[in-house]
């Protein structure tokens, strides 16, 4: 979303909109999985970041790529993170382990 459209009240009702019906959401539904979270992200527990941009001050709906099922919400850097590791355990695993094995 660029600088023009962030304050924009239309634009992002619209897209806010179409992102819940890209995922099979209702806004009660997104709602609900917010609070049933404590409004924090599912894998780091943190809260999305008040005052920032649009992308870091709200979690992300995440979905599995192959059924297209929604999982729970994340954060930005979390959502992010599962993506760039195609959504791979094992390939998260070995990113663990790397780190555990450079840890001093």
């Amino acid at each position: 979303m660029n600088a023009k459209r962030r304050g924009d009240p239309d634009y992002i009702a619209r897209y806010q909109k179409q992102n819940l019906k890209k995922y099979g959401l209702t806004v009660a539904e997104l709602e609900a999985m917010i609070q049933a979270q404590g409004n924090r992200c599912s894998i780091c527990n943190n809260s999305p970041i008040p005052g920032t941009g649009p992308a870091t001050k709200r979690l992300h709906i995440d979905h599995d790529h192959v059924t297209g099922e929604n999982r729970a919400l994340l954060c930005l850097n979390c959502n992010r993170g599962l993506g760039y590791f195609k959504d791979d355990p094992a390939l998260l695993r070995a990113a663990a382990d790397y780190l555990d094995s450079h840890r001093r």
